[in-house]
């Protein structure tokens, strides 16, 4: 195509449409929505309202992470491991939550967002704020194999592979160094303890790379 006839294509091109008859532009965005439907092929409707509950509940733990984060980032609190550790933890669940929008796209299904609820109690200590962690994580990962199920009954293979591949294994690795941590912290009295132990958090996740 010659590069110079572009600009001249598409002045054309948008006089044609200010031609057209009135309504019709509704009418073509409404043929173009249910051209695009047609891309669903062995979808289920079910397995397309899970992904949009999946992907509303990631992006619940990722704001939940973000409120422990910066509340550790306090001066009051000053603990940059737990800060980094959280952060991470909400950069995490956000990338989750793209997946899930890229799978939704790719499938022809329609992502619909939620609200997301404000804790009541943001004051969080170093072992509350891990145990509430591992809830979060727990909840996720019980939806996950809702969504598991959910698609193995409508024979959705695809979509089975993609939630084992790329979610599950991670889950149970972080639920059980979280409780590992957790068991740390029932060791250790506020001070010096919590100081080391933070330290080290500091370092694990300061540069931590999402895979």
């Amino acid at each position: 195509m010659n590069l110079a006839l572009k600009p001249i294509f598409i002045s054309d091109f948008y006089k044609c449409l200010t031609k057209l008859k009135p309504g019709y532009s509704a009418k073509f965005a409404r043929n173009f929505a249910d051209c695009g439907n047609t891309i669903k092929c062995n979808y289920d409707s079910e397995c397309e309202k899970q992904i949009n509950q999946q992907i509303n509940q990631e992006l619940y733990a990722s704001y939940a992470y973000l409120s422990m984060a910066y509340h550790f980032e306090h001066p009051m609190l000053a603990l940059p491991g737990f800060f980094s550790m959280f952060l991470f933890f909400s950069k995490e669940e956000t990338e989750h939550a793209k997946k899930l929008i890229e799978f939704q796209n790719k499938r022809g299904g329609k992502v619909i967002y939620c609200d997301i609820k404000a804790f009541e109690d943001c004051d969080w200590t170093p072992e509350s704020s891990v145990m509430k962690a591992i809830e979060l994580e727990k909840t996720v990962t019980n939806s996950l194999h809702l969504l598991h199920s959910i698609a193995s009954k409508q024979l959705d293979c695809h979509l089975c592979d993609f939630v084992e591949g790329e979610y599950l294994k991670e889950q149970y690795l972080a639920i059980k160094e979280l409780h590992s941590l957790h068991s740390q912290l029932k060791r250790l009295n506020d001070g010096v303890g919590i100081h080391l132990l933070d330290k080290e958090l500091y370092k694990k996740f300061k540069n931590k790379k999402i895979e």
